[in-house]
């Protein structure tokens, strides 16, 4: 695992932990944002994936 995706799952499960904390004091506004930000990971997340497979040259699972 390189540095680029440690730091992506970080904001993902940062994200998750907004959401739970939100959730758990009930504050729709934070829920709304932390999914936002893990969401937003994922997506990163997912790009970066591929645009690292396709540099490489790797054929998509």
């Amino acid at each position: 695992m390189n540095r680029a995706n440690a730091f992506l799952i970080l904001i993902i499960l940062g994200g998750c932990a907004v959401v739970v904390l939100a959730v758990l004091a009930v504050l729709p506004t934070l829920v709304m944002v932390g999914s936002l930000i893990a969401g937003g990971g994922a997506l990163l997340g997912i790009t970066a994936t591929e645009l690292n497979n396709f540099i490489e040259g790797e054929e998509p699972e």
